[in-house]
Protein backbone atom coordinates (compact mmCIF):
# COMPACT_ATOMS: atom_id res chain seq x y z
CA UNK A 1 0.00 0.00 0.00
CA UNK A 2 1.09 3.62 -0.17
CA UNK A 3 0.62 7.01 1.17
CA UNK A 4 0.32 9.01 -2.30
CA UNK A 5 -0.76 8.98 -5.50
CA UNK A 6 1.35 8.59 -8.36
CA UNK A 7 1.52 6.94 -11.27
CA UNK A 8 4.23 4.64 -10.11
CA UNK A 9 1.72 3.52 -7.61
CA UNK A 10 -1.21 2.54 -10.04
CA UNK A 11 -1.93 -1.17 -11.21
CA UNK A 12 -5.17 -2.50 -13.69
CA UNK A 13 -8.25 -2.57 -11.78
CA UNK A 14 -9.01 -6.57 -11.80
CA UNK A 15 -11.58 -8.95 -10.93
CA UNK A 16 -9.55 -9.21 -7.70
CA UNK A 17 -9.75 -6.31 -6.19
CA UNK A 18 -13.73 -7.13 -6.14
CA UNK A 19 -12.76 -8.43 -2.06
CA UNK A 20 -10.94 -5.17 -1.18
CA UNK A 21 -14.07 -2.88 -2.96
CA UNK A 22 -16.93 -5.31 -1.06
CA UNK A 23 -15.09 -4.98 2.32
CA UNK A 24 -14.81 -1.20 2.27
CA UNK A 25 -18.06 -0.37 0.91
CA UNK A 26 -19.61 -2.69 3.47
CA UNK A 27 -17.78 -1.31 6.68
CA UNK A 28 -17.90 2.21 5.78
CA UNK A 29 -20.63 4.47 6.42
CA UNK A 30 -20.62 6.38 4.02
CA UNK A 31 -21.82 4.05 1.37
CA UNK A 32 -24.31 2.78 2.89
CA UNK A 33 -27.09 4.72 1.04
CA UNK A 34 -24.57 4.34 -2.50
CA UNK A 35 -27.39 4.08 -5.54
CA UNK A 36 -25.27 5.41 -8.50
CA UNK A 37 -24.34 2.13 -10.61
CA UNK A 38 -21.55 4.40 -11.61
CA UNK A 39 -19.77 4.01 -8.36
CA UNK A 40 -20.21 0.48 -7.71
CA UNK A 41 -17.45 -2.64 -9.22
CA UNK A 42 -19.39 -3.94 -11.83
CA UNK A 43 -19.87 -1.04 -13.28
CA UNK A 44 -16.02 0.54 -12.68
CA UNK A 45 -14.49 -3.33 -13.74
CA UNK A 46 -17.04 -4.68 -17.22
CA UNK A 47 -16.42 -0.63 -18.49
CA UNK A 48 -12.76 -1.26 -17.49
CA UNK A 49 -13.02 -3.40 -20.42
CA UNK A 50 -12.68 0.19 -22.97
CA UNK A 51 -11.83 2.64 -20.38
CA UNK A 52 -8.53 1.68 -18.53
CA UNK A 53 -8.96 1.99 -15.35
CA UNK A 54 -6.35 2.11 -12.66
CA UNK A 55 -6.50 1.64 -8.76
CA UNK A 56 -3.94 3.26 -6.45
CA UNK A 57 -3.99 1.35 -3.06
CA UNK A 58 -3.76 3.74 -0.02
CA UNK A 59 -3.43 3.30 3.74
CA UNK A 60 -7.10 4.78 3.32
CA UNK A 61 -8.31 2.56 0.97
CA UNK A 62 -8.27 3.03 -2.62
CA UNK A 63 -9.07 5.19 -5.93
CA UNK A 64 -9.92 4.51 -9.05
CA UNK A 65 -8.45 7.01 -12.12
CA UNK A 66 -9.54 6.25 -15.70
CA UNK A 67 -7.99 7.23 -18.99
CA UNK A 68 -10.82 7.27 -21.10
CA UNK A 69 -11.11 5.97 -24.41
CA UNK A 70 -14.26 7.39 -24.84
CA UNK A 71 -13.63 10.99 -23.59
CA UNK A 72 -10.82 12.99 -24.27
CA UNK A 73 -10.00 13.52 -20.36
CA UNK A 74 -8.83 11.78 -17.52
CA UNK A 75 -10.94 11.15 -14.73
CA UNK A 76 -10.89 10.09 -10.85
CA UNK A 77 -13.83 8.39 -8.97
CA UNK A 78 -15.26 9.21 -5.68
CA UNK A 79 -12.40 7.74 -3.25
CA UNK A 80 -13.02 4.87 -1.70
CA UNK A 81 -12.01 4.71 1.97
CA UNK A 82 -11.93 2.91 5.21
CA UNK A 83 -13.32 5.77 7.67
CA UNK A 84 -15.50 8.80 6.64
CA UNK A 85 -12.36 10.60 8.47
CA UNK A 86 -10.16 9.40 5.20
CA UNK A 87 -12.36 11.06 2.63
CA UNK A 88 -11.18 14.42 2.62
CA UNK A 89 -7.40 13.64 2.83
CA UNK A 90 -7.87 11.12 0.40
CA UNK A 91 -9.04 13.84 -1.89
CA UNK A 92 -6.53 16.38 -1.05
CA UNK A 93 -4.02 13.27 -2.52
CA UNK A 94 -6.09 13.09 -5.59
CA UNK A 95 -5.68 17.17 -5.93
CA UNK A 96 -2.27 16.82 -5.08
CA UNK A 97 -1.68 14.70 -7.80
CA UNK A 98 -2.90 16.35 -10.53
CA UNK A 99 -1.16 19.60 -9.62
CA UNK A 100 1.98 17.46 -9.36
CA UNK A 101 1.37 16.08 -13.06
CA UNK A 102 0.44 19.10 -14.24
CA UNK A 103 -3.12 18.03 -15.13
CA UNK A 104 -6.45 20.05 -14.90
CA UNK A 105 -8.48 18.62 -11.83
CA UNK A 106 -11.13 15.98 -13.07
CA UNK A 107 -13.00 14.16 -10.16
CA UNK A 108 -16.53 12.73 -10.54
CA UNK A 109 -19.01 12.84 -7.62
CA UNK A 110 -22.35 11.86 -6.07
CA UNK A 111 -24.58 14.11 -4.70
CA UNK A 112 -24.41 12.44 -1.32
CA UNK A 113 -20.51 13.49 -1.39
CA UNK A 114 -21.24 17.48 -1.47
CA UNK A 115 -21.53 18.22 1.95
CA UNK A 116 -18.14 16.28 2.90
CA UNK A 117 -16.16 18.23 0.17
CA UNK A 118 -17.52 21.84 -0.08
CA UNK A 119 -16.32 23.14 2.84
CA UNK A 120 -12.97 22.33 2.13
CA UNK A 121 -12.84 22.96 -1.87
CA UNK A 122 -11.58 26.74 -1.28
CA UNK A 123 -10.93 29.01 -3.97
CA UNK A 124 -9.12 26.23 -6.29
CA UNK A 125 -11.48 24.47 -7.29
CA UNK A 126 -15.48 24.19 -8.09
CA UNK A 127 -18.35 21.34 -8.14
CA UNK A 128 -20.65 21.43 -11.46
CA UNK A 129 -23.28 19.22 -12.68
CA UNK A 130 -22.18 16.20 -15.17
CA UNK A 131 -23.89 16.21 -18.41
CA UNK A 132 -26.32 12.89 -19.56
CA UNK A 133 -24.93 10.87 -16.90
CA UNK A 134 -28.06 11.35 -13.86
CA UNK A 135 -29.04 8.08 -13.36
CA UNK A 136 -32.72 6.84 -13.00
CA UNK A 137 -34.17 5.79 -9.87
CA UNK A 138 -37.27 3.99 -9.03
CA UNK A 139 -39.41 2.03 -6.31
CA UNK A 140 -38.81 -1.27 -7.56
CA UNK A 141 -42.50 -1.95 -6.38
CA UNK A 142 -43.50 0.47 -9.35
CA UNK A 143 -41.84 -1.43 -12.23
CA UNK A 144 -42.38 -4.92 -11.14
CA UNK A 145 -46.22 -4.37 -9.90
CA UNK A 146 -46.46 -1.19 -12.55
CA UNK A 147 -49.25 -0.22 -10.27
CA UNK A 148 -52.54 2.53 -10.50
CA UNK A 149 -52.96 4.62 -13.70
CA UNK A 150 -50.07 6.40 -14.33
CA UNK A 151 -48.66 2.97 -15.46
CA UNK A 152 -51.79 1.86 -17.20
CA UNK A 153 -50.28 2.23 -21.00
CA UNK A 154 -47.19 -0.21 -19.67
CA UNK A 155 -49.66 -2.47 -18.21
CA UNK A 156 -51.57 -2.46 -21.79
CA UNK A 157 -47.67 -3.30 -23.77
CA UNK A 158 -46.71 -6.16 -21.04
CA UNK A 159 -50.46 -7.83 -21.30
CA UNK A 160 -50.23 -6.96 -25.07
CA UNK A 161 -46.63 -8.49 -25.89
CA UNK A 162 -47.80 -11.41 -23.46
CA UNK A 163 -50.95 -12.27 -25.28
CA UNK A 164 -49.35 -12.22 -28.93
CA UNK A 165 -46.40 -13.96 -28.47
CA UNK A 166 -45.54 -17.34 -27.37
CA UNK A 167 -42.72 -16.68 -25.25
CA UNK A 168 -40.22 -17.69 -22.95
CA UNK A 169 -38.25 -16.09 -20.00
CA UNK A 170 -34.70 -17.77 -19.34
CA UNK A 171 -31.15 -17.97 -16.69
CA UNK A 172 -28.40 -17.42 -19.38
CA UNK A 173 -26.23 -19.88 -19.23
CA UNK A 174 -22.99 -19.87 -21.51
CA UNK A 175 -24.31 -21.57 -24.24
CA UNK A 176 -26.22 -18.61 -25.26
CA UNK A 177 -22.97 -16.46 -25.41
CA UNK A 178 -22.67 -16.12 -28.53
CA UNK A 179 -26.34 -15.57 -29.59
CA UNK A 180 -26.42 -12.71 -27.08
CA UNK A 181 -23.12 -10.89 -28.68
CA UNK A 182 -24.55 -11.34 -31.97
CA UNK A 183 -28.03 -9.97 -31.01
CA UNK A 184 -26.01 -7.11 -28.95
CA UNK A 185 -23.95 -6.21 -32.31
CA UNK A 186 -26.92 -6.53 -34.52
CA UNK A 187 -28.78 -3.85 -32.18
CA UNK A 188 -25.81 -1.54 -32.09
CA UNK A 189 -25.89 -1.60 -36.01
CA UNK A 190 -29.57 -1.16 -36.33
CA UNK A 191 -29.26 1.66 -34.27
CA UNK A 192 -26.26 3.15 -35.34
CA UNK A 193 -25.07 3.42 -31.91
CA UNK A 194 -21.33 5.24 -31.86
CA UNK A 195 -20.77 3.43 -28.23
CA UNK A 196 -21.84 -0.03 -29.64
CA UNK A 197 -18.30 -1.64 -30.38
CA UNK A 198 -17.27 -0.37 -26.69
CA UNK A 199 -20.34 -1.36 -25.29
CA UNK A 200 -20.17 -4.38 -26.39
CA UNK A 201 -16.33 -5.04 -25.39
CA UNK A 202 -18.36 -4.43 -21.70
CA UNK A 203 -20.88 -7.29 -22.37
CA UNK A 204 -18.10 -9.36 -22.86
CA UNK A 205 -16.34 -8.91 -20.02
CA UNK A 206 -20.08 -9.37 -18.09
CA UNK A 207 -20.93 -12.55 -19.65
CA UNK A 208 -17.31 -14.24 -19.25
CA UNK A 209 -17.34 -13.17 -15.18
CA UNK A 210 -21.45 -13.26 -14.17
CA UNK A 211 -21.15 -15.48 -11.25
CA UNK A 212 -17.58 -13.93 -9.87
CA UNK A 213 -19.12 -10.05 -10.37
CA UNK A 214 -22.28 -11.22 -8.36
CA UNK A 215 -24.41 -10.46 -11.52
CA UNK A 216 -26.90 -12.18 -13.44
CA UNK A 217 -28.54 -12.26 -17.08
CA UNK A 218 -32.05 -13.13 -18.65
CA UNK A 219 -32.96 -13.87 -22.17
CA UNK A 220 -36.30 -12.83 -23.84
CA UNK A 221 -37.40 -15.75 -26.54
CA UNK A 222 -40.19 -15.48 -29.13
CA UNK A 223 -40.85 -19.04 -30.31
CA UNK A 224 -37.15 -19.96 -29.62
CA UNK A 225 -35.55 -16.92 -31.14
CA UNK A 226 -33.91 -14.20 -28.78
CA UNK A 227 -35.73 -11.10 -28.91
CA UNK A 228 -34.10 -9.69 -26.03
CA UNK A 229 -31.73 -9.84 -22.61
CA UNK A 230 -31.13 -7.89 -19.82
CA UNK A 231 -27.78 -8.08 -17.18
CA UNK A 232 -27.83 -6.90 -14.08
CA UNK A 233 -26.96 -6.68 -10.15
CA UNK A 234 -28.12 -6.16 -6.92
CA UNK A 235 -25.85 -4.00 -4.73
CA UNK A 236 -24.83 -3.75 -1.14
CA UNK A 237 -27.39 -1.20 -0.66
CA UNK A 238 -30.14 -3.52 -2.12
CA UNK A 239 -30.83 -1.10 -5.20
CA UNK A 240 -31.47 -3.64 -8.13
CA UNK A 241 -29.04 -2.32 -10.66
CA UNK A 242 -29.82 -2.81 -14.86
CA UNK A 243 -27.03 -2.64 -16.43
CA UNK A 244 -27.53 -3.89 -19.73
CA UNK A 245 -31.26 -3.96 -21.90
CA UNK A 246 -31.79 -4.67 -25.28
CA UNK A 247 -34.44 -5.80 -26.99
CA UNK A 248 -35.86 -6.15 -30.75
CA UNK A 249 -38.70 -3.45 -31.29
CA UNK A 250 -40.15 -5.25 -34.10
CA UNK A 251 -42.08 -7.53 -31.42
CA UNK A 252 -44.73 -4.86 -30.31
CA UNK A 253 -44.22 -4.40 -26.08
CA UNK A 254 -41.26 -6.60 -26.30
CA UNK A 255 -39.04 -3.78 -24.08
CA UNK A 256 -41.93 -3.18 -21.87
CA UNK A 257 -42.28 -6.76 -20.96
CA UNK A 258 -38.32 -7.34 -20.90
CA UNK A 259 -38.17 -4.69 -18.37
CA UNK A 260 -41.07 -5.78 -16.47
CA UNK A 261 -39.83 -9.77 -16.54
CA UNK A 262 -36.46 -8.66 -15.25
CA UNK A 263 -37.66 -6.77 -12.48
CA UNK A 264 -40.57 -9.35 -11.30
CA UNK A 265 -37.45 -12.09 -11.61
CA UNK A 266 -34.60 -10.28 -10.08
CA UNK A 267 -35.65 -7.35 -8.18
CA UNK A 268 -39.12 -8.07 -6.35
CA UNK A 269 -37.12 -7.91 -3.05
CA UNK A 270 -34.86 -4.37 -3.49
CA UNK A 271 -36.13 -0.86 -2.43
CA UNK A 272 -35.03 0.48 -5.63
CA UNK A 273 -34.46 0.11 -8.99
CA UNK A 274 -31.19 2.23 -10.86
CA UNK A 275 -31.91 1.91 -14.41
CA UNK A 276 -28.74 4.16 -15.48
CA UNK A 277 -28.55 7.60 -17.47
CA UNK A 278 -30.06 8.92 -20.32
CA UNK A 279 -26.57 9.83 -21.68
CA UNK A 280 -28.33 13.26 -23.28
CA UNK A 281 -30.42 11.24 -25.76
CA UNK A 282 -33.48 12.82 -26.01
CA UNK A 283 -35.74 9.56 -26.59
CA UNK A 284 -33.38 7.68 -24.09
CA UNK A 285 -34.75 10.54 -21.78
CA UNK A 286 -38.53 9.95 -22.91
CA UNK A 287 -38.30 6.25 -22.22
CA UNK A 288 -36.99 6.73 -18.61
CA UNK A 289 -39.35 9.37 -17.82
CA UNK A 290 -42.09 7.34 -18.80
CA UNK A 291 -41.79 4.93 -15.92
CA UNK A 292 -42.05 7.48 -13.69
CA UNK A 293 -38.37 7.64 -11.66
CA UNK A 294 -38.36 8.34 -7.66
CA UNK A 295 -35.59 10.43 -7.69
CA UNK A 296 -32.42 10.34 -9.72
CA UNK A 297 -28.26 9.91 -8.52
CA UNK A 298 -27.16 12.97 -9.76
CA UNK A 299 -23.30 12.86 -10.37
CA UNK A 300 -20.61 15.97 -10.24
CA UNK A 301 -17.41 16.95 -11.25
CA UNK A 302 -14.98 18.39 -8.91
CA UNK A 303 -12.85 20.67 -11.38
CA UNK A 304 -10.39 23.39 -11.56
CA UNK A 305 -12.25 27.29 -11.03
CA UNK A 306 -10.68 27.89 -14.39
CA UNK A 307 -12.28 25.28 -16.52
Amino acid sequence: MSNIICYDNFTPLTLEDKQLFDDIVNNCDLYDELIASEMMFQSLFCWGACENPQKCVLDEGFVVFYEQELRDTNMFFVPFVKKREYFVPVMQKIFDFYKANNLPVNVKITGEFIPLLKPVLGEDYQIVPGFGDTEYIYKAGDIVNLPGKKYSVKRNQVEGFEDRYFYTFETYDKSMRQQVLDFAKEWGESHEDETAEKELDTLVRCLDNLDALDMFCDVLKVEGELVGFSAGFVSHTNVGVCMYEKANTEYRGCYQALTNLFAKKRFADCKYINRQEDLGIEALKESKMSYHPHMFAKKFIVSDKKD
